[in-house]
């Protein structure tokens, strides 16, 4: 019976009083920190969008020159998609026999806000280059916006960050 007791005397352990005070910080932690994980992640979904966007574009430019044809970028604002087709004939629409690209969907929480390009849709020539320049805006959850800018002449693709106002 004296082992016991000994034994008993030397383990350690916490009380329901520390355990409460720990679990409680960890709540008040997660409390204050939920807020800025959701907007990091609504900036991560964002950011990602657009680049997959822009490398979308990019590819339609790498395709043109490579297959010396003509490709067109379309995107659809109002269902948030876009892809792209090898213009073998010159007429601007996809005809049977020319290969598109598959369609791409934007994820949830992400919209094309605005584009200053002429019309929902960019030509590439066979040189690379667009007469078709300006941006298309992609917003975000927080109304946080970047933007694509495609440089007309050269057909250049870059992303960008718009200032909030």
């Amino acid at each position: 019976m004296k082992t016991w007791q000994r034994a008993r005397g030397r383990v350690r352990g916490f009380t329901l009083t520390e355990l409460m005070i720990v679990i409680s910080i960890m709540g008040v932690l997660l409390a204050i920190t939920t807020p800025a994980l959701s907007r990091f992640a609504a900036n991560w979904r964002l950011n990602g969008a657009t680049s997959d966007m822009a490398m979308v574009i990019r590819s339609a430019r790498s395709t043109a020159v490579n297959k010396d044809i003509s490709v067109v970028f379309i995107f659809d604002q109002d269902a948030g998609s876009y892809y792209y087709f090898e213009d073998l004939n010159g007429d601007g629409s996809a005809d049977a026999g020319e290969r598109t690209s598959g369609v791409q969907e934007l994820p949830a929480g992400v919209t094309i806000e605005d584009y200053t390009v002429p019309q929902s849709s960019l030509t590439f020539s066979n040189k690379g280059s667009t007469q078709d320049g300006g941006t298309i805006v992609m917003r975000g959850k927080g109304d946080r916006e970047v933007q694509i800018r495609v440089f007309s002449g050269t057909g250049n693709v870059s992303v960008e960050n718009v200032p909030q106002t």
